[in-house]
């Protein structure tokens, strides 16, 4: 109870313990004694006049607490007075109870008329009398206390209205989202930015639980945690961040600042809950960070390709001994084949039968024709296997892209072959590969960053599949763009993330299994590219990514 309150409380209660006044009006000085001495007997003060206006002056001198009132009184009677005090500003309060010798039913009723609260006949019986009095001072007494009360509350009400039209006005001044909640998360008020922001109105907002608003969209557990478990026990919180999709807005991340404070006014706490959109800042920032990650893979993939081109030279130069040696060996063993069998042929006509016979047996138990035979396949295969470590060093060279310049014309169907080299080994573990390429059309593009995103497409396409399963390639082209494909058979993505799969640092992978980064990257590549990446996904059936690439070029930074 505030201090001023309980002043005025102890100064009621002592007025309310003085002697009861009561001020006597009757022309018959016998009568006015009576009453006197009876009242005052009781521990009443009482005071006796004898016309009605005298009866005024002494009023307005001191204000009395009861006025026992004669009807039949000269110049002005009772009824006449009482209706005078009922007009009066400072006495018409003051209950009149008149005392009479009339005893018909019509003068009480126009002295009830005039304003009074009782009536007595002469003559009368003293206790009657006093039961009426004490019972008039009681209810009284209970008005003047009851009127005490409603003035405070009035004034506590216009200082509650002011204080509140006070802290509105500054809740209105705050350029942030801002809402004042009840001890029972209910909200008292929000500022203009709160509705702005989040797109409701006042009839939708105020005295709802805050879990309501917007068909319940402020459900948020984050936001629960705040409030149920957090607030309970600090009773300040700032930098408490909270990310949700808002239908209607969109996706939203906030900062919320709350501060809880009780309120002696009103005997209970009230929270202030203040919200920054930090969207955009979280936005720019893993954009920034986004960029910074591109950079370091780029600058990675130069260090992998400047390595692969390195190795893929170090690997030329002997394979190319290897190969040119083999080819010069085959040429070799095809002189000593071609020169054996005229050595054969000489033989059997100019050496003896037995000697024959001897070099006959030798050459078949030292199986020479086996080892002929075995020893060209062993020449011709030692040649293919030369010319596969060649292409894959080819390969590897044509997916670093270190020696060439950053633009040229490619087909999409080259760069999906390049990067298939890379993880063929591991896709084929869980699953066929297919190729359905309709179109050799050749497009204007950056290929080290293709080969990039066709080898992240390849590998998300191996990692969604449960063996045994099918991975298809494609390439297409319309009038306008070239479309190149990688579909799979695997697990899908469900509808309610699939727009969120190019966020930055948005992953389903288990923590320390992917950054989130791989098909932002993607995007941020096609973007460059002036093209799409476009998805088509089932759960359970397969997902296809198709990169749609613009047939004119078109370059941006």
């Amino acid at each position: 109870m505030p201090e001023e309150t309980k002043k005025e409380q102890v100064m009621t209660e002592r007025a309310e313990q003085k002697t009861p006044n009561i001020l006597i009006v009757d022309d018959a000085p016998a009568n006015a004694l009576l009453l006197t001495r009876m009242l005052t007997a009781r521990g009443y003060r009482a005071r006796p006049v004898l016309s009605g206006k005298l009866a005024l002056l002494a009023a307005h001198a001191e204000l009395p607490d009861l006025i026992l009132l004669d009807i039949n009184m000269p110049e002005m009677d009772g009824y006449e007075l009482c209706e005078q005090l009922k007009a009066d500003g400072l006495l018409k309060e003051i209950p009149v109870f008149f005392m009479s010798a009339r005893d018909e039913a019509m003068d009480k009723v126009k002295a009830f008329h005039a304003g009074g609260v009782d009536y007595v006949t002469k003559p009368f019986q003293l206790e009657e009398v006093y039961a009426r009095v004490e019972t008039h001072l009681k209810i009284r007494s209970l008005q003047r206390r009851l009127s005490r009360q409603n003035e405070n509350l009035e004034r506590m009400v216009v200082k509650i209205q002011d204080a509140r039209e006070y802290a509105e006005n500054i809740v209105e001044t705050v350029r942030e989202p801002l809402v004042v909640l009840n001890g029972d998360l209910k909200i008292l008020t929000a500022n203009s930015s709160f509705y702005d922001t989040f797109q409701v109105t006042p009839v939708e907002t105020l005295g709802k639980f805050i879990y309501d608003l917007g068909n319940r969209q402020w459900d948020i557990p984050r936001l629960r945690l705040l409030f149920e478990e957090i607030l309970p026990h600090d009773t300040l919180f700032n930098g408490y961040e909270v990310e949700h999709e808002f239908p209607g807005i969109g996706h939203k991340c906030i900062l919320l600042n709350a501060r809880q404070i009780f309120r002696n006014d009103i005997g209970s706490a009230i929270i202030l809950l203040a919200m920054e959109d930090i969207t955009q800042e979280k936005k720019n920032r893993e954009e920034l960070l986004l960029k910074d990650q591109a950079l370091m893979r780029s600058e990675k993939m130069a260090s992998v390709g400047q390595l692969a081109a390195g190795m893929a030279h170090e690997i030329n130069t002997p394979l190319g001994i290897i190969s040119c040696n083999l080819g010069v060996l085959a040429e070799y063993f095809d002189q000593i084949v071609q020169f054996d069998r005229i050595r054969q042929a000489t033989d059997s006509h100019e050496l003896p039968p037995p000697t024959r016979e001897a070099m006959a047996k030798s050459r078949e138990s030292l199986e020479i024709e086996t080892i002929l035979a075995d020893v060209a396949d062993l020449i011709r295969e030692s040649l293919n296997g030369a010319g596969r470590v060649a292409k894959i060093v080819k390969d590897l060279k044509n997916f670093s892209r270190v020696d060439e310049p950053e633009y040229e014309s490619v087909t999409l169907g080259s760069c999906l072959d390049n990067a298939l080299t890379v993880c063929l080994t591991d896709l084929k573990k869980v699953a066929t590969i297919r190729k359905e390429y309709e179109s050799d059309l050749p497009v204007l593009c950056h290929p080290g960053q293709l080969n990039q995103l066709f080898l992240k497409l390849l590998i998300n396409a191996g990692q969604a599949i449960t063996p045994p399963g099918e991975i298809i390639l494609g390439c297409r082209h319309d009038e306008f763009f070239v479309y190149a494909s990688v579909s799979d058979t695997g697990c899908g993505i469900p509808e309610e993330i699939r727009h969120r799969i190019f966020d930055p640092f948005y992953t389903t992978k288990d923590v320390g299994k992917g950054t989130g980064l791989g098909l932002s990257i993607s995007y941020e590549i096609i973007k460059k590219h002036g093209g799409e990446l476009l998805v088509e996904s089932v759960v359970n059936v397969g997902t296809t990514f198709t990169v749609k690439i613009p047939l004119t070029p078109v370059k941006t930074t």
